[in-house]
């Protein structure tokens, strides 16, 4: 199924990548990157279960990415970057509305609204993915199993809508966005992460980047596309940052094999894992901060 450009309606766009019989494109007038041809939006429940024989929530959080549920079933504890992580947003979020009322939409197995209820906000989450929905409401959430599209969302009746991993998703982002600006109230907060498509590493792996994600992605967004996307339907953006994930996993991966290499290579990896942890990869963290260049978007906005 061939669309035009779902931000701005443009028909014309240039092909970036080929993946498969997938073209990644980007629109002309807009810039906006989308994966063509792709599945008719009626399709979304059994494609979905189809392409991950139903153990895959879309959407998934920190701990859940990948969304395998097997995993998050037989996971006593959870990792300590994962709460790390749902702290902060959580804290981002307090410090841009006083009301608790939250949905949170691709709610995989809950564990973000498990850390929002944890601090008092009034929860609930909408999920696709029906094993993922049956663990969320074993764990006392209240869910509903769907799309946005379809989801029953009164009228400024939220405090904040968090969307991790989701508009990517989306067949339609600019219908899904506005609707949910009518089920915030006023100055109420909506918070999104995303692939970046301006990173640094979609830069260098080029066709081979994990934001390209045949059969899920339909849209990636870069730091002025989804402007773009707020400013069209009634979001006034006061966070934007993308992450820093490349240099933390540089690090990781350069402290886990250090220990094991042999002698001169054990003093090359030293070396490196300084550098890394000091001025250059203060530097670095820097650049890519400033120019955006990480390689998830997370921006934070309020309903205009």
């Amino acid at each position: 199924m061939e669309v035009a450009c779902v931000l701005c309606g443009c028909g014309e766009a240039e092909i970036r990548y080929r993946l498969g019989d997938v073209r990644v494109q980007r629109c002309v007038q807009c810039g906006l990157v989308a994966l063509q041809p792709r599945f008719p939006e009626g399709d979304v429940e059994s494609v979905y279960e189809a392409h991950v024989g139903g153990r895959t929530a879309v959407g998934a959080g920190a701990g859940e990415k990948g969304g395998c549920l097997e995993r998050m079933e037989r996971r006593p504890i959870r990792p300590v970057g994962e709460a790390r992580v749902n702290r902060r947003r959580l804290g981002v979020m307090e410090s841009l509305t006083r009301g608790r009322d939250l949905l949170d939409v691709g709610a995989a197995a809950g564990l973000f609204l498990l850390d929002a209820k944890a601090r008092g906000w009034r929860v609930r989450g909408i999920e696709v993915s029906a094993p993922a929905v049956a663990l969320a409401e074993s764990r006392g959430l209240r869910m509903e199993r769907g799309t946005l599209r379809d989801a029953r969302l009164e009228h400024d009746a939220l405090d904040a809508v968090t969307m991790w991993n989701v508009i990517e998703h989306l067949h339609d982002p600019v219908r899904d966005l506005r609707k949910v600006r009518r089920s915030l109230r006023a100055r109420g907060v909506l918070a999104v992460s995303t692939p970046n498509y301006d990173s640094v590493i979609r830069t260098v792996r080029g066709a081979g980047w994990h934001g390209f994600k045949v059969g899920e992605h339909l849209s990636i967004f870069s730091p002025s596309t989804i402007g773009m996307l707020f400013e069209e339907t009634g979001f006034e953006p006061v966070r934007l940052t993308t992450n820093r994930t490349e240099l933390i996993r540089a690090r990781r991966f350069l402290a886990g094999i250090q220990d094991r290499a042999p002698g001169a290579v054990y003093e090359m990896l030293r070396l490196g894992r300084a550098a890394v942890n000091g001025t250059l990869g203060k530097m670095l963290f820097f650049a890519w901060e400033s120019l955006l260049r990480g390689d998830r978007i997370e921006v934070y906005a309020r309903r205009r």
